[in-house]
Protein backbone atom coordinates (compact mmCIF):
# COMPACT_ATOMS: atom_id res chain seq x y z
CA UNK A 1 0.00 0.00 0.00
CA UNK A 2 2.83 2.39 0.85
CA UNK A 3 4.35 1.85 -2.58
CA UNK A 4 1.04 2.69 -4.23
CA UNK A 5 0.67 5.86 -2.13
CA UNK A 6 4.21 6.87 -3.02
CA UNK A 7 3.43 6.29 -6.70
CA UNK A 8 0.31 8.46 -6.50
CA UNK A 9 2.18 11.23 -4.69
CA UNK A 10 4.85 11.14 -7.41
CA UNK A 11 2.13 11.52 -10.03
CA UNK A 12 0.72 14.56 -8.19
CA UNK A 13 4.16 16.13 -7.96
CA UNK A 14 4.83 15.53 -11.65
CA UNK A 15 1.52 17.17 -12.56
CA UNK A 16 2.36 20.21 -10.46
CA UNK A 17 5.88 20.61 -11.80
CA UNK A 18 4.97 20.06 -15.46
CA UNK A 19 5.43 23.41 -17.27
CA UNK A 20 2.22 24.83 -18.71
CA UNK A 21 2.01 25.42 -22.44
CA UNK A 22 1.26 29.00 -23.47
CA UNK A 23 1.13 30.80 -26.80
CA UNK A 24 4.92 31.36 -26.75
CA UNK A 25 5.34 27.59 -27.20
CA UNK A 26 3.08 27.45 -30.24
CA UNK A 27 4.81 28.00 -33.58
CA UNK A 28 3.44 28.80 -37.01
CA UNK A 29 -0.06 29.76 -35.85
CA UNK A 30 0.28 33.47 -35.10
CA UNK A 31 -2.91 34.43 -36.95
CA UNK A 32 -4.90 31.74 -35.12
CA UNK A 33 -3.63 33.09 -31.81
CA UNK A 34 -4.63 36.64 -32.82
CA UNK A 35 -8.15 35.45 -33.72
CA UNK A 36 -8.50 33.61 -30.39
CA UNK A 37 -7.43 36.73 -28.51
CA UNK A 38 -9.99 38.84 -30.36
CA UNK A 39 -12.75 36.23 -30.16
CA UNK A 40 -12.40 34.94 -26.60
CA UNK A 41 -9.94 36.84 -24.39
CA UNK A 42 -10.90 40.43 -25.30
CA UNK A 43 -14.70 39.88 -24.85
CA UNK A 44 -14.13 38.22 -21.47
CA UNK A 45 -11.83 41.04 -20.31
CA UNK A 46 -14.31 43.69 -21.40
CA UNK A 47 -17.60 41.92 -20.76
CA UNK A 48 -19.13 45.18 -19.43
CA UNK A 49 -18.83 46.74 -22.89
CA UNK A 50 -20.71 43.86 -24.51
CA UNK A 51 -23.34 44.00 -21.76
CA UNK A 52 -23.80 47.75 -22.29
CA UNK A 53 -24.53 47.22 -25.99
CA UNK A 54 -26.64 44.09 -25.29
CA UNK A 55 -24.37 41.89 -27.45
CA UNK A 56 -23.62 38.30 -26.50
CA UNK A 57 -19.96 37.40 -26.19
CA UNK A 58 -18.71 34.44 -28.28
CA UNK A 59 -19.23 31.09 -26.61
CA UNK A 60 -17.58 28.53 -28.87
CA UNK A 61 -14.80 27.95 -31.39
CA UNK A 62 -14.44 24.97 -33.72
CA UNK A 63 -10.95 23.81 -34.74
CA UNK A 64 -10.63 21.60 -37.80
CA UNK A 65 -7.81 20.36 -39.97
CA UNK A 66 -5.47 17.39 -40.50
CA UNK A 67 -4.20 15.42 -37.46
CA UNK A 68 -1.16 16.77 -35.63
CA UNK A 69 -1.53 20.41 -36.69
CA UNK A 70 -1.82 21.84 -33.17
CA UNK A 71 -5.56 21.88 -32.38
CA UNK A 72 -5.26 20.28 -28.92
CA UNK A 73 -2.05 22.23 -28.19
CA UNK A 74 -3.70 25.60 -28.89
CA UNK A 75 -6.75 24.74 -26.76
CA UNK A 76 -4.52 23.97 -23.75
CA UNK A 77 -2.37 27.05 -24.38
CA UNK A 78 -5.51 29.23 -24.42
CA UNK A 79 -6.34 28.19 -20.83
CA UNK A 80 -2.79 29.04 -19.69
CA UNK A 81 -2.90 32.38 -21.51
CA UNK A 82 -6.21 33.27 -19.85
CA UNK A 83 -4.58 32.61 -16.46
CA UNK A 84 -1.95 35.23 -17.33
CA UNK A 85 -4.57 37.79 -18.31
CA UNK A 86 -5.94 37.97 -14.76
CA UNK A 87 -9.06 35.82 -15.05
CA UNK A 88 -7.99 33.79 -12.04
CA UNK A 89 -7.62 30.02 -12.19
CA UNK A 90 -9.11 28.85 -15.48
CA UNK A 91 -10.49 25.30 -15.32
CA UNK A 92 -9.79 23.18 -18.40
CA UNK A 93 -11.97 20.14 -19.12
CA UNK A 94 -10.88 17.91 -22.00
CA UNK A 95 -13.22 15.19 -23.21
CA UNK A 96 -13.26 12.78 -26.14
CA UNK A 97 -16.22 10.91 -27.58
CA UNK A 98 -15.24 7.73 -25.73
CA UNK A 99 -15.20 9.63 -22.39
CA UNK A 100 -18.82 10.71 -22.80
CA UNK A 101 -20.44 7.73 -24.56
CA UNK A 102 -21.94 5.09 -22.27
CA UNK A 103 -23.61 1.75 -22.91
CA UNK A 104 -26.57 2.59 -20.65
CA UNK A 105 -29.44 4.61 -22.10
CA UNK A 106 -29.41 8.20 -20.86
CA UNK A 107 -26.01 7.99 -19.16
CA UNK A 108 -24.16 9.83 -21.96
CA UNK A 109 -26.57 12.76 -21.76
CA UNK A 110 -26.22 12.74 -17.96
CA UNK A 111 -22.42 12.95 -18.27
CA UNK A 112 -22.72 15.91 -20.65
CA UNK A 113 -25.06 17.79 -18.31
CA UNK A 114 -22.78 17.10 -15.33
CA UNK A 115 -19.78 18.38 -17.30
CA UNK A 116 -21.50 21.66 -18.18
CA UNK A 117 -22.76 22.09 -14.58
CA UNK A 118 -19.24 21.59 -13.21
CA UNK A 119 -17.76 24.02 -15.75
CA UNK A 120 -20.42 26.61 -14.86
CA UNK A 121 -19.66 26.32 -11.14
CA UNK A 122 -15.89 26.65 -11.71
CA UNK A 123 -15.99 29.66 -14.03
CA UNK A 124 -13.98 30.85 -15.89
CA UNK A 125 -13.60 27.50 -17.64
CA UNK A 126 -12.94 25.91 -21.01
CA UNK A 127 -14.63 22.71 -22.20
CA UNK A 128 -12.62 21.06 -24.96
CA UNK A 129 -14.25 18.31 -27.04
CA UNK A 130 -11.58 16.45 -28.97
CA UNK A 131 -12.70 14.38 -31.99
CA UNK A 132 -16.08 16.13 -32.02
CA UNK A 133 -17.24 14.19 -35.10
CA UNK A 134 -17.36 11.01 -32.99
CA UNK A 135 -19.50 12.68 -30.32
CA UNK A 136 -21.81 14.79 -32.50
CA UNK A 137 -22.12 13.22 -35.98
CA UNK A 138 -24.71 14.26 -38.52
CA UNK A 139 -28.19 13.21 -37.43
CA UNK A 140 -29.67 10.91 -40.03
CA UNK A 141 -31.55 7.66 -40.42
CA UNK A 142 -28.25 5.77 -40.49
CA UNK A 143 -27.21 6.99 -37.03
CA UNK A 144 -28.76 5.31 -34.04
CA UNK A 145 -31.04 7.01 -31.55
CA UNK A 146 -28.23 7.36 -28.98
CA UNK A 147 -26.12 9.70 -31.13
CA UNK A 148 -29.15 11.78 -32.12
CA UNK A 149 -30.06 12.20 -28.45
CA UNK A 150 -26.48 13.21 -27.54
CA UNK A 151 -26.37 15.82 -30.32
CA UNK A 152 -29.72 17.25 -29.22
CA UNK A 153 -28.53 17.43 -25.60
CA UNK A 154 -25.27 19.14 -26.63
CA UNK A 155 -27.20 21.71 -28.68
CA UNK A 156 -29.49 22.49 -25.74
CA UNK A 157 -26.57 22.81 -23.31
CA UNK A 158 -24.67 25.17 -25.62
CA UNK A 159 -27.80 27.28 -26.07
CA UNK A 160 -28.06 27.45 -22.28
CA UNK A 161 -24.65 29.16 -22.08
CA UNK A 162 -26.18 32.38 -23.47
CA UNK A 163 -26.99 33.50 -19.93
CA UNK A 164 -23.70 32.24 -18.47
CA UNK A 165 -20.53 34.30 -18.93
CA UNK A 166 -17.10 32.73 -18.60
CA UNK A 167 -17.69 29.26 -20.09
CA UNK A 168 -16.00 28.63 -23.47
CA UNK A 169 -16.64 25.50 -25.54
CA UNK A 170 -13.96 24.43 -28.04
CA UNK A 171 -14.40 21.54 -30.45
CA UNK A 172 -11.71 19.88 -32.56
CA UNK A 173 -12.17 17.51 -35.48
CA UNK A 174 -10.31 16.11 -38.46
CA UNK A 175 -13.57 15.72 -40.41
CA UNK A 176 -15.64 18.86 -40.10
CA UNK A 177 -17.96 17.65 -42.86
CA UNK A 178 -19.10 14.86 -40.47
CA UNK A 179 -20.11 17.24 -37.65
CA UNK A 180 -23.82 18.00 -37.32
CA UNK A 181 -24.56 21.29 -39.16
CA UNK A 182 -26.72 22.59 -36.28
CA UNK A 183 -23.56 23.04 -34.20
CA UNK A 184 -21.94 25.18 -36.89
CA UNK A 185 -23.82 28.42 -36.42
CA UNK A 186 -23.21 31.62 -34.41
CA UNK A 187 -24.33 31.22 -30.84
CA UNK A 188 -22.89 27.72 -30.63
CA UNK A 189 -19.57 27.55 -32.42
CA UNK A 190 -19.18 31.21 -33.38
CA UNK A 191 -15.88 30.81 -35.23
CA UNK A 192 -14.35 28.03 -37.28
CA UNK A 193 -10.55 27.94 -37.51
CA UNK A 194 -8.83 25.78 -40.09
CA UNK A 195 -5.47 24.33 -39.01
CA UNK A 196 -3.58 23.54 -42.22
CA UNK A 197 -0.37 21.61 -42.62
CA UNK A 198 2.35 24.17 -41.79
CA UNK A 199 3.99 26.07 -44.63
CA UNK A 200 7.77 26.28 -45.04
CA UNK A 201 8.00 29.40 -42.87
CA UNK A 202 5.64 27.93 -40.27
CA UNK A 203 7.72 24.73 -40.10
CA UNK A 204 10.79 26.83 -39.42
CA UNK A 205 8.97 28.61 -36.57
CA UNK A 206 7.86 25.27 -35.08
CA UNK A 207 11.42 23.94 -35.18
CA UNK A 208 12.66 27.12 -33.48
CA UNK A 209 10.06 26.66 -30.71
CA UNK A 210 11.25 23.10 -30.06
CA UNK A 211 14.89 24.24 -30.00
CA UNK A 212 14.51 27.43 -27.98
CA UNK A 213 16.02 25.86 -24.82
CA UNK A 214 18.89 24.10 -26.60
CA UNK A 215 22.43 25.20 -25.81
CA UNK A 216 23.76 24.40 -29.30
CA UNK A 217 21.18 25.41 -31.89
CA UNK A 218 21.46 24.76 -35.63
CA UNK A 219 22.32 27.71 -37.86
CA UNK A 220 19.45 29.76 -39.27
CA UNK A 221 20.38 28.80 -42.84
CA UNK A 222 20.23 25.10 -41.99
CA UNK A 223 16.83 25.57 -40.32
CA UNK A 224 15.54 27.11 -43.55
CA UNK A 225 16.92 24.13 -45.50
CA UNK A 226 15.39 21.66 -43.01
CA UNK A 227 12.01 23.40 -43.23
CA UNK A 228 12.09 23.06 -47.03
CA UNK A 229 13.10 19.40 -46.67
CA UNK A 230 10.10 18.53 -44.47
CA UNK A 231 7.20 19.26 -46.83
CA UNK A 232 4.07 17.48 -45.59
CA UNK A 233 5.25 17.39 -41.94
CA UNK A 234 2.73 18.52 -39.33
CA UNK A 235 3.66 19.91 -35.91
CA UNK A 236 3.76 16.50 -34.21
CA UNK A 237 5.94 15.15 -37.05
CA UNK A 238 8.45 17.96 -36.47
CA UNK A 239 8.51 17.16 -32.76
CA UNK A 240 9.21 13.52 -33.64
CA UNK A 241 11.97 14.71 -36.00
CA UNK A 242 13.74 16.51 -33.14
CA UNK A 243 13.43 13.41 -30.92
CA UNK A 244 14.83 11.18 -33.69
CA UNK A 245 17.71 13.63 -34.29
CA UNK A 246 18.57 13.45 -30.58
CA UNK A 247 18.63 9.65 -30.78
CA UNK A 248 20.91 9.81 -33.84
CA UNK A 249 23.26 12.16 -31.97
CA UNK A 250 23.39 9.82 -28.96
CA UNK A 251 24.21 6.83 -31.19
CA UNK A 252 26.89 8.82 -33.00
CA UNK A 253 28.66 10.03 -29.87
CA UNK A 254 28.09 6.83 -27.85
CA UNK A 255 28.26 3.95 -30.39
CA UNK A 256 28.06 1.26 -27.69
CA UNK A 257 24.95 2.67 -26.04
CA UNK A 258 22.77 -0.29 -27.13
CA UNK A 259 25.33 -3.01 -26.44
CA UNK A 260 26.27 -2.02 -22.89
CA UNK A 261 24.08 -3.07 -19.94
CA UNK A 262 21.48 -0.60 -18.73
CA UNK A 263 23.02 2.20 -16.68
CA UNK A 264 26.64 1.40 -17.56
CA UNK A 265 26.92 4.24 -20.06
CA UNK A 266 26.47 7.68 -18.53
CA UNK A 267 25.56 10.38 -21.03
CA UNK A 268 26.34 13.99 -20.16
CA UNK A 269 23.39 15.95 -21.56
CA UNK A 270 25.29 19.25 -21.43
CA UNK A 271 28.04 17.86 -23.68
CA UNK A 272 25.67 16.30 -26.21
CA UNK A 273 25.38 18.24 -29.44
CA UNK A 274 22.94 17.58 -32.28
CA UNK A 275 24.62 18.25 -35.63
CA UNK A 276 23.07 18.97 -39.00
CA UNK A 277 23.79 15.42 -40.19
CA UNK A 278 21.73 14.05 -37.29
CA UNK A 279 18.68 15.89 -38.63
CA UNK A 280 19.34 14.59 -42.16
CA UNK A 281 19.57 11.01 -40.85
CA UNK A 282 16.44 11.52 -38.74
CA UNK A 283 14.54 12.79 -41.79
CA UNK A 284 15.35 9.55 -43.62
CA UNK A 285 13.94 7.50 -40.73
CA UNK A 286 10.56 9.25 -40.59
CA UNK A 287 7.47 9.15 -42.79
CA UNK A 288 5.16 12.15 -42.30
CA UNK A 289 1.67 11.43 -40.97
CA UNK A 290 0.06 13.07 -43.99
CA UNK A 291 1.76 10.57 -46.30
CA UNK A 292 0.60 7.65 -44.17
CA UNK A 293 -2.98 8.91 -44.54
CA UNK A 294 -2.67 8.97 -48.33
CA UNK A 295 -2.03 12.69 -48.60
CA UNK A 296 -2.20 13.97 -52.17
CA UNK A 297 -0.43 17.27 -51.51
CA UNK A 298 3.24 17.33 -52.47
CA UNK A 299 5.82 19.25 -54.47
CA UNK A 300 7.20 18.12 -57.79
CA UNK A 301 10.06 15.71 -57.15
CA UNK A 302 13.54 16.74 -58.39
CA UNK A 303 13.30 14.07 -61.12
CA UNK A 304 9.91 15.21 -62.44
CA UNK A 305 10.40 18.97 -61.98
CA UNK A 306 12.42 19.56 -65.22
CA UNK A 307 9.59 17.93 -67.21
CA UNK A 308 6.52 19.51 -65.60
CA UNK A 309 7.68 22.72 -63.88
CA UNK A 310 6.78 24.92 -66.87
CA UNK A 311 3.26 23.44 -67.15
CA UNK A 312 2.73 23.86 -63.39
CA UNK A 313 3.84 27.50 -63.44
CA UNK A 314 1.53 28.19 -66.40
CA UNK A 315 -1.48 26.74 -64.57
CA UNK A 316 -0.67 28.58 -61.32
CA UNK A 317 -0.17 31.90 -63.16
CA UNK A 318 -3.62 31.53 -64.80
CA UNK A 319 -5.27 30.81 -61.45
CA UNK A 320 -3.47 33.76 -59.82
CA UNK A 321 -4.56 36.05 -62.64
CA UNK A 322 -8.25 35.05 -62.45
CA UNK A 323 -8.64 34.26 -58.75
CA UNK A 324 -5.73 35.78 -56.75
CA UNK A 325 -7.68 35.57 -53.48
CA UNK A 326 -7.13 31.79 -53.27
CA UNK A 327 -3.39 32.37 -52.75
CA UNK A 328 -3.92 34.85 -49.88
CA UNK A 329 -4.12 32.82 -46.68
CA UNK A 330 -6.14 35.28 -44.59
CA UNK A 331 -8.09 37.05 -47.30
CA UNK A 332 -11.27 38.81 -46.10
CA UNK A 333 -14.18 37.55 -48.20
CA UNK A 334 -17.42 39.51 -48.66
CA UNK A 335 -19.66 36.49 -49.20
CA UNK A 336 -22.59 37.31 -51.46
CA UNK A 337 -21.18 40.65 -52.67
CA UNK A 338 -18.33 39.54 -54.93
CA UNK A 339 -17.66 36.69 -57.35
CA UNK A 340 -15.13 34.26 -55.89
CA UNK A 341 -15.82 30.80 -57.34
CA UNK A 342 -13.15 29.34 -59.63
CA UNK A 343 -13.50 26.46 -62.09
CA UNK A 344 -10.44 24.90 -63.74
CA UNK A 345 -10.45 21.95 -66.17
CA UNK A 346 -7.13 20.25 -66.96
CA UNK A 347 -6.78 17.90 -69.93
CA UNK A 348 -4.23 15.08 -69.93
CA UNK A 349 -3.58 11.49 -68.98
CA UNK A 350 -2.00 9.90 -65.94
CA UNK A 351 0.95 8.95 -68.16
CA UNK A 352 1.59 12.68 -68.61
CA UNK A 353 1.73 13.13 -64.82
CA UNK A 354 -1.46 15.19 -64.55
CA UNK A 355 -3.16 13.42 -61.66
CA UNK A 356 -0.03 11.99 -60.04
CA UNK A 357 2.15 15.13 -60.12
CA UNK A 358 0.50 18.33 -61.41
CA UNK A 359 -2.66 18.27 -59.25
CA UNK A 360 -0.78 17.48 -55.97
CA UNK A 361 1.69 20.29 -56.80
CA UNK A 362 -1.19 22.74 -57.35
CA UNK A 363 -2.64 21.78 -53.96
CA UNK A 364 0.80 22.19 -52.37
CA UNK A 365 0.70 25.85 -53.45
CA UNK A 366 -2.78 26.08 -51.89
CA UNK A 367 -1.95 24.07 -48.77
CA UNK A 368 -3.57 26.67 -46.52
CA UNK A 369 -6.99 25.63 -47.92
CA UNK A 370 -8.87 22.40 -47.06
CA UNK A 371 -9.15 20.11 -50.08
CA UNK A 372 -11.48 17.24 -50.91
CA UNK A 373 -11.06 14.66 -53.70
CA UNK A 374 -14.41 13.68 -55.19
CA UNK A 375 -14.04 10.01 -56.07
CA UNK A 376 -16.03 6.79 -55.83
CA UNK A 377 -15.47 6.47 -52.05
CA UNK A 378 -16.93 9.93 -51.37
CA UNK A 379 -20.03 9.07 -53.42
CA UNK A 380 -20.86 6.37 -50.87
CA UNK A 381 -21.48 9.13 -48.32
CA UNK A 382 -23.02 12.13 -50.06
CA UNK A 383 -23.29 14.10 -46.80
CA UNK A 384 -19.50 14.49 -46.77
CA UNK A 385 -19.58 16.20 -50.16
CA UNK A 386 -22.52 18.52 -49.44
CA UNK A 387 -21.14 19.52 -46.03
CA UNK A 388 -17.64 20.07 -47.39
CA UNK A 389 -19.00 22.74 -49.76
CA UNK A 390 -19.91 24.73 -46.62
CA UNK A 391 -16.20 25.02 -45.67
CA UNK A 392 -15.12 28.39 -47.01
CA UNK A 393 -12.69 28.88 -48.64
CA UNK A 394 -11.83 25.40 -49.95
CA UNK A 395 -10.68 23.37 -52.97
CA UNK A 396 -12.79 20.62 -54.57
CA UNK A 397 -10.85 18.26 -56.84
CA UNK A 398 -12.59 15.92 -59.33
CA UNK A 399 -9.81 13.73 -60.80
CA UNK A 400 -10.43 11.73 -64.01
CA UNK A 401 -14.01 12.95 -64.27
CA UNK A 402 -14.62 10.97 -67.49
CA UNK A 403 -13.66 7.68 -65.78
CA UNK A 404 -15.75 8.59 -62.72
CA UNK A 405 -18.75 9.38 -64.90
CA UNK A 406 -18.72 5.97 -66.57
CA UNK A 407 -18.69 4.34 -63.11
CA UNK A 408 -21.62 6.32 -61.64
CA UNK A 409 -25.31 5.65 -62.08
CA UNK A 410 -27.58 8.29 -63.62
CA UNK A 411 -29.00 9.47 -60.28
CA UNK A 412 -25.47 9.97 -58.90
CA UNK A 413 -24.48 11.87 -62.04
CA UNK A 414 -27.52 14.12 -61.57
CA UNK A 415 -26.60 14.64 -57.90
CA UNK A 416 -23.05 15.83 -58.72
CA UNK A 417 -24.27 18.02 -61.60
CA UNK A 418 -26.94 19.71 -59.48
CA UNK A 419 -24.47 20.18 -56.60
CA UNK A 420 -21.95 21.91 -58.89
CA UNK A 421 -24.71 24.09 -60.36
CA UNK A 422 -25.99 25.05 -56.89
CA UNK A 423 -22.62 26.34 -55.70
CA UNK A 424 -23.16 30.10 -55.74
CA UNK A 425 -20.68 32.25 -57.64
CA UNK A 426 -20.11 34.32 -54.50
CA UNK A 427 -18.65 31.38 -52.56
CA UNK A 428 -14.83 31.04 -52.48
CA UNK A 429 -14.58 27.45 -53.75
CA UNK A 430 -11.97 26.47 -56.34
CA UNK A 431 -13.11 23.46 -58.40
CA UNK A 432 -10.33 21.60 -60.24
CA UNK A 433 -11.36 18.80 -62.62
CA UNK A 434 -9.20 16.61 -64.85
CA UNK A 435 -10.11 14.39 -67.80
CA UNK A 436 -8.28 12.44 -70.47
CA UNK A 437 -10.51 11.79 -73.49
CA UNK A 438 -13.79 13.72 -73.38
CA UNK A 439 -15.52 15.85 -70.75
CA UNK A 440 -19.02 14.47 -69.98
CA UNK A 441 -21.76 16.59 -71.52
CA UNK A 442 -23.59 17.10 -68.21
CA UNK A 443 -20.42 18.44 -66.57
CA UNK A 444 -19.50 20.58 -69.61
Amino acid sequence: MSAMKQEKSCEKISKRTKPATDFSKVGGLSNHIKILRDTIIVPLLHNNVYTHFNIKTPRGVLFYGPPGTGKTLVAGALATEMNKEGFGKVSFYQRKGADVLDKWVGESEKKLRALFETATKNRPSIIFFDELDGLAPIRSAKNDHVHCSIVTTLLALMDGLDSVAGVIVIGATNRIESVDPALRRPGRFDRELYFPLPSTEARKEILQVHMQTWRHKPANTFLSYLAALTTGFCGSDLQALCAEALLCAMKRQYPNIQKCPLGKVKIEASELRIDDNDFIDARKNLIPSSHKLGNRIRKLSPIIAPLLQHQLETILSRIKMLWPHFFMQFYKYLIGSERYIGRVVLVGSSLQGLTAHIVPAILQNLEHLPALFLDATIMQNKNILSNFCKNLPSVLVIPRVDDLWSFLEINEQMYITSLLEDIHAGLPILIVATYEEELPLMVK
